[in-house]
């Protein structure tokens, strides 16, 4: 990746790597913006987020697979 996109976590099954980062609180537009910088890498295959902030995503951003996962809703 770059000195600027470092992603919090990368797994890695079966060659596939994975990028999943991890907010608690932040602004909507920051964490899409933020996604959509990782997605440029080639290094990404797939994005996950976890999230206190309740959003959804497109199912892809730049053309990987982006899943985000509502820790808010989750712990209801």
């Amino acid at each position: 990746m770059s000195s600027r996109d470092i992603i919090d976590f990368l797994i890695a099954p079966e060659g596939a790597r994975i990028g999943v980062e991890l907010k608690l609180k932040a602004q909507r537009k920051a964490i899409y913006r933020q996604l959509c910088r990782y997605a440029e890498h080639e290094e990404i295959h797939a994005l996950v987020l976890l999230s206190g902030t309740a959003m959804t995503l497109p199912e892809t951003i730049n053309g990987k697979p982006a899943y985000v996962f509502s820790m808010g809703t989750a712990w209801l």
